[in-house]
């Protein structure tokens, strides 16, 4: 599990850094190992080597976020993660097939 202060730093990186912002829209995984944000680029490596259990998990976010839990650590970084352009046209695909399943 990902600290919350190192998503809050994450979070604050993308907000005020405009190279780390589009480096990690680029890669978030080498962004994040170049800002020495270690444990967040080993979680994204973890979401990258499934990439069906990340749909899930996001999936799954998207129903916690109509609960009120939208303000967790785990949900902040994912919600970082898939929104990079990289991880976006990566993860589509999946994302179109399970709308399809319950639309």
């Amino acid at each position: 599990m990902v600290a919350d202060a190192h998503v809050t730093e994450l979070e604050r990186a993308l907000e005020h850094d405009a190279a780390f912002a589009q480096r990690f829209d680029e890669d978030p995984v080498a962004a994040a190992r170049e800002r020495g944000l270690l444990e967040i680029a080993s979680e994204f490596e973890r979401y990258l080597a499934d990439r069906d259990a990340l749909a899930a998990e996001y999936t799954e976010l998207s129903d916690v976020e109509t609960h009120g839990f939208r303000d967790s650590a785990k949900a902040r970084l994912l919600t970082a993660f898939v929104s990079s352009a990289a991880v976006a046209v990566w993860l589509a695909p999946i994302v179109e097939a399970g709308a399809r399943k319950t639309g």
